[in-house]
């Protein structure tokens, strides 16, 4: 099946070039996104032994959508099985904190575990966890729209992804 994933050499022992560290990378975003499970622990370990793990897609977003860590998004959408594996990786301070805010576009793109935890898929977190890849990173993810803040706030104030407004971005976790 041709997935569009790239074939990618693993015999390099150096640290890969610039085109390898795409490729290497990319070929783990494309593992997560078909929760192949053999080729996440195969391309996760080649990208955590390289620094890679943790490094963004160039993916880009449009439309309002919530910036929180992944333990939200699990909560907000009733993961209970990826909440489940985030939580074995986040200490007693992460877990009451809320969304940070809102985000109208944007081309900071998702980490392989993000794409997990957007997808549902619990064992390719589980797994991208055990690896070492960071649970608390926030990113950009749509929401219902009926959770959208309405028209009464300013363009400023949803851009300002620094600062909590109103709605469910108020939430944590545990709410």
């Amino acid at each position: 099946m041709d997935d569009g994933c790239l074939a990618v050499d693993t015999k390099h022992t150096k640290p890969p070039r610039p085109w390898q560290e795409d490729d290497c990378h990319d070929a783990l975003l494309c593992a997560v996104a078909n929760k192949d499970l053999r080729d996440v622990d195969r391309w996760g370990r080649i990208c955590a032994r390289h620094g890679l793990l943790d490094k963004r897609s160039t993916s880009t977003h449009s439309g309002l959508a919530l910036v929180a860590p992944p333990h939200i998004l699990a909560t907000y959408y009733g993961d209970a099985a990826t909440l489940e594996e985030l939580l074995l990786h986040l200490g007693d301070d992460v877990l009451d904190e809320h969304a940070s805010g809102w985000c109208r576009g944007c081309s900071v793109g998702q980490t392989a575990l993000q794409l997990a935890c957007s997808k549902g898929a619990k064992e390719c977190v589980r797994m991208l966890l055990r690896l070492g890849a960071q649970a608390t990173l926030p990113f950009c993810f749509h929401v219902e729209a009926a959770d959208l803040p309405n028209a009464r706030h300013s363009d400023a104030e949803l851009i300002e992804c620094n600062s909590p407004i109103c709605g469910i971005a108020a939430y944590s976790a545990y709410m």
